[in-house]
């Protein structure tokens, strides 16, 4: 009987411990349900009352969060151009399969892959090309059209985003081998339509992850001071009168993965690339590291190497090359090995 009490002291903090949960749930879910707040009333809360703020610094984070919560929505045009190339490399693996890896989305794309690709098969002949679209994005839809024309052959209709539409020119193609496109949810806008002009025209297959769906025509308006404002009006069309889907597209061969996790091992697999010595960099760019091997790598390639030598005696015995860690562009190499093989048996 002496326990009783400390039993009911209990059942009480318990009772209590519940209600204090029930309560902090049931907040944070009129938290989630209730309306946001309003913008102006926001903008002159803070306007009012925080100290150390100007008007124009008010306004510029305003329409900087305005423009980056609706990215590929509205832009504003004018804005000062990249000086980052816009192959931000150019690499080859397994000696015939080139991989350009796109920087900046603008008009000097069509040159910069048309330059590059024409240089490496001066050494390498290349059997086939991985276009890295993934964490580009960009607007110039006109220079999606001028890139599209180097992978096609013939006059064809490309693209409409509300300027008419553009056609590629006959006998304008400079890449000539099978490819495979790279995409995720941050490829976005003009890029989107290259990847869908590509594949339209049966010269591409896509892999990764749906787009972002943002490959939007827009009209422009004016503003104060001269600049212009752009908003999305409509989809960008293609030659064939279909539009590309505000849902993204969607890969051929979809690879699963989340997008953090995908920047970081795409960094890492393009480090540890396969170097030949017809690899070439874009004008400015750095060239690619090699990944570094820990103490344990080194002693597990050494017994590797001493097995195979014993083995083989008289043997020349290679090192190993190093794995590609990206999954999706793992799987576009793949792809494209196999195609060169299957397209070697029929020649």
């Amino acid at each position: 009987m002496e326990l009783m009490p400390h039993f009911r002291v209990m059942k009480q903090a318990v009772a209590a411990a519940l209600a204090i949960v029930a309560l902090v749930t049931f907040q944070g879910q009129a938290e989630d349900t209730a309306e946001s707040p309003a913008f102006r009333e926001i903008y002159e809360v803070v306007r009012t009352n925080l100290s150390g703020l100007t008007e124009a610094e008010l306004n510029q984070a305003a329409v900087d969060g305005l423009l980056a919560k609706l990215r590929g929505r509205v832009v504003l045009v004018g804005e000062a151009g990249s000086t980052n190339p816009a192959v931000a490399g150019f690499s080859i693996f397994e000696r015939n399969l080139a991989v350009a890896r796109i920087g900046q989305f603008d008009a000097r794309l069509n040159e910069e892959l048309r330059s590059h690709f024409r240089a490496a098969m001066e050494t390498n002949k290349l059997k086939g090309l991985v276009l890295d679209l993934r964490f580009v994005a960009g607007d110039d839809y006109a220079a999606a059209a001028a890139t599209a024309e180097i992978f096609l052959g013939k006059d064809r209709e490309l693209l409409d985003w509300g300027n008419g539409l553009s056609r590629s020119s006959a006998d304008s193609a400079v890449i000539e081998v099978p490819t495979a496109v790279l995409v995720n949810r941050e490829t976005l806008g003009a890029p989107e339509a290259l990847a869908a002009v590509l594949r339209e025209n049966g010269v591409a297959l896509l892999l990764g992850n749906p787009t972002a769906g943002r490959a939007l025509a827009g009209r422009e308006f004016g503003l104060a001071g001269g600049r212009r404002l752009r908003v999305a009006v409509s989809p960008v069309k293609l030659g064939n009168g279909s539009e590309i889907p505000t849902e993204g597209l969607k890969p051929d061969i979809v690879i699963s993965i989340p997008l953090e996790r995908e920047r970081l091992l795409a960094a890492e697999s393009y480090g540890a690339q396969v170097v030949s010595a017809s690899t070439t960099n874009a004008p400015g760019s750095r060239p690619a590291r090699s990944r570094r091997l820990s103490e344990a790598d080194l002693v597990r390639e050494h017994r590797e190497l001493t097995n195979q030598m014993e083995s083989a005696p008289g043997r020349e015995i290679l090192p190993p090359k190093p794995a590609v860690s990206d999954p999706v562009l793992a799987r576009a190499l793949d792809l494209l090995k196999g195609l060169a093989v299957v397209r070697g048996n029929r020649s």
